[in-house]
């Protein structure tokens, strides 16, 4: 399945915070963003169970994210 990750991050961490993320097995592309959210990640896991743990038991235990919102995408859409 795929999904996109948002997350705010605390000011002073953005370095930090990207170079964890990027470095995280299910994570396939990262941007830093401007707007609500500082970054993006795009996420290739197994199924809802392992984004769960992912989200939760790893990505917002980093140092520096302060919160996250996690969008599954449902439908691909190519151009």
């Amino acid at each position: 399945m795929k999904a996109y990750l948002l997350a705010r991050i605390k000011p002073g961490f953005d370095k930090d915070v990207i170079e964890r993320i990027k470095g995280l097995n299910p994570v396939r592309e990262v941007a830093s963003i401007y707007g609500e959210y500082d970054l993006i990640a795009k996420v290739e896991i197994e199924n809802l169970e392992k984004l769960d743990e992912f989200v939760f038991n790893t990505v917002r235990k980093i140092d520096g994210i302060e919160r996250t919102t996690t969008l599954i995408v449902t439908q691909l859409l190519l151009k």
